[in-house]
């Protein structure tokens, strides 16, 4: 592993931090620098992450949300920041985000190693032949790359990154958060029932509420599940925010579900096992998603899943019949009948259980490990690259 290792991020999460606490037990104590560029995220309206055991967190606006940030102000800050650290390997967060472009541009003129993080598959969205050029030129820059899965590592290679230097391992979740929370509200099912307001069983949905998720179809497939099962139906849980709110509730209005379709809210972090663990299956209906790291959550708290064959996580984590099913995306009428055979399975609590044993190859030890890994690769990659 180098002496140094920078991450680079939009904003420091819970998910981010579980990551980087087992990166920097791998390091060593110091040897991992962590720059996030704003504190604040429309988009992800986590709680503040205060920083990350073992490692050195830098903020470079900490009171500004990152749309609010101007690119100028994004690539001069990342400049500063990198030039005042001594360090080996900077990891970037996908080739999109302004400082990202711009840490890979410092590093290749210093003369340090990179390392691309990505979950993007080819699929996720169209894709012009002059933004795929543009790409292109950002990943030929890289030295390696940390990506989610087999879809992700397949577009890695279509944009030019050598498989030799493509990992596996992006996109994992702290395990154990989630299991042992949903353990705990289990064990308090009843009182936790009635405090949250949730039905006796029911299918869990954890999503942004944006028109991606494909959220008003997991309502019209639920609705469908619902007739045809009848009182013995399980109810439809929505944890999440977003600008579809409003939307999705008309829509189950107008398909009569509305006592039956629960809107949390957004969640914090701390409390969403307590969700996963009241839940009896869980669903992803999206109609393009990168990865997927609620299906993660999901199977760390031992629930049966049902993901949407755009799914980036659904190659590597969904086994047919075994842990789940997936099902094509859009398929409202797929996903009824899929509610309906898992709803009545005999295999309910064995499916759970083959979701534990799955999700436990995908931990924040797997990423620290492969973080190492590509960052070897990508020091050999640069040294090489040096000497031509």
């Amino acid at each position: 592993m180098p002496a140094r290792l920078v991450i680079l991020v939009e904003r420091l999460g819970p998910y981010h931090a579980a990551r980087f606490r087992a990166v920097a037990r791998c390091v060593g104590e110091d040897n991992l620098h962590v720059i996030e560029v704003a504190g604040g995220s429309q988009r992800y309206p986590w709680d503040r992450v205060d920083g990350v055991e073992g490692a050195n967190v830098q903020r470079l606006f900490p009171a500004t949300d990152y749309a609010q940030l101007r690119r100028t102000a994004i690539r001069k800050a990342v400049r500063e920041a990198l030039g005042a650290l001594r360090f080996d390997v900077v990891a970037v967060n996908g080739w999109g985000f302004s400082e990202a472009r711009e840490a890979v541009r410092w590093a290749r003129r210093a003369g340090r190693a990179v390392v691309l993080m990505s979950d993007s598959q080819e699929r996720d969205a169209y894709r012009p032949w002059l933004k795929e050029i543009l790409k292109r030129s950002v990943v030929k820059r890289c030295d390696a790359a940390l990506v989610a899965g087999r879809s992700h590592a397949a577009y890695a290679r279509k944009l030019g990154m050598a498989s030799e230097r493509i990992v596996l391992g992006y996109d994992v979740v702290d395990n154990d958060h989630f299991s042992e929370g949903a353990a705990a509200a289990r064990e308090n099912a009843v009182d936790l029932r009635a405090r949250l307001g949730l039905p006796d069983r029911f299918w869990l949905v954890c999503a942004r509420f944006i028109a991606k998720k494909n959220l008003d179809g997991a309502i019209e497939a639920y609705a469908c599940y619902a007739r045809r099962t009848g009182p013995r139906a399980w109810g439809l849980v929505l944890v999440g925010d977003g600008p579809e709110g409003p939307a999705l509730w008309r829509r189950a209005t107008l398909l009569g579900m509305q006592t039956s379709v629960v809107f949390t809210g957004f969640v914090q972090y701390p409390n969403l096992p307590q969700y996963y663990g009241l839940a009896a299956g869980f669903l992803l209906p999206s109609a393009t998603e990168q990865w997927g790291l609620v299906v993660n959550e999901a199977m760390a708290a031992g629930l049966p899943v049902l993901v949407s064959d755009a799914c980036g996580c659904a190659p590597d984590l969904v086994q047919e019949g075994v842990n789940g099913f997936t099902f094509p995306a859009g398929d409202n009428e797929a996903l009824a009948r899929l509610m309906i055979q898992v709803a009545t399975s005999s295999e309910l609590a064995a499916m759970g259980t083959a979701s534990r044993r799955i999700i436990a190859s995908w931990t924040p030890e797997t990423f620290a490990q492969n973080m190492e890994r590509a960052a070897t690769l990508a020091i050999e990659h640069a040294a090489a690259r040096g000497r031509r």
